[in-house]
């Protein structure tokens, strides 16, 4: 049995994948066979946030090396590496597809959001432009593809992708001073937002909360002790999920 490092994508057949990365190699495995998929020269030190686009066909991945990134885009059907988009000597913290595969979004901790058009590898627009810092540690598109979610210190930036440059992000969460966003997730339908937040009182304490998304209220949270990492809706959107970064254990709640 291979070794791999398990980050949990799923192609839309249900087929898991796993991926693993080497010094100028990543390679995509199906992980439930442990069959060879593909297998990529990269001349990069190492792969950051692996993403699969909606439809399975694309993947995108931050190549991370000693003076320059990139993000490339690989053609999961054909092998064929597809876009090279330039990034800074920062590595890539968090990129996402939208629904139909047409845009990336990228984010990292020190570097401002920026929006690239799949087909072409330009870039469209930088989120600096309209009040978004470089503060991101997760970005994710709403299901019908209208609202960009970015996390940016302690609150959460919806932005209108069809109106992008000239309307401002309205905001959820806004408690920066003691407060970080960590992860977040769209429910199925849209309505709701799920967030991981930190907060830094006497100690570090955590919450998971959703918020409705059209009045940009909070409508559940519950208390957790532990660092958590990477919430998710469940497909039918009844139950929240989040792991616990110490034990690795999930962690469910009841939403409706």
């Amino acid at each position: 049995m291979q070794q791999h490092h398990l980050i949990g994508a799923y192609l839309p057949d249900g087929t898991p994948l796993a991926f693993q990365a080497d010094k100028n190699m990543f390679e995509v495995w199906n992980a439930k066979t442990d069959e060879l998929i593909h297998r990529w020269e990269i001349k990069f030190d190492y792969v950051s946030d692996p993403t699969l686009s909606q439809d399975g066909r694309l993947l995108a991945i931050g190549a991370v090396g000693d003076s320059n990134d990139q993000i490339q885009l690989w053609d999961m059907v054909t092998g064929e590496r597809l876009q090279v988009m330039e990034w800074i000597s920062i590595p890539v913290d968090t990129l996402a597809f939208n629904p139909d595969g047409t845009l990336l979004a990228s984010g990292a901790y020190a570097v401002s959001p920026l929006l690239w058009d799949v087909s072409t590898g330009t870039r469209l627009h930088d989120l600096f432009d309209i009040g978004i810092d470089n503060h991101v540690w997760d970005i994710e598109f709403s299901p019908d593809g209208t609202l960009l979610a970015v996390t940016t210190h302690g609150s959460v930036a919806l932005i209108n992708v069809k109106n992008l440059p000239h309307e401002l992000p309205t905001y959820i969460n806004e408690n920066v001073a003691v407060s970080e966003v960590f992860s977040i997730s769209f429910s199925p339908d849209g309505n709701l937002l799920a967030t991981i937040v930190s907060f830094h009182g006497a100690a570090w304490s955590y919450l998971v909360e959703v918020w409705d998304v059209s009045t940009r209220t909070l409508l559940k949270e519950w208390d957790f002790e532990k660092p958590l990492h990477e919430v998710a809706f469940s497909p039918d959107g009844c139950l929240l999920a989040a792991t616990d970064q110490e034990s690795g254990s999930l962690k469910l709640w009841r939403v409706e």
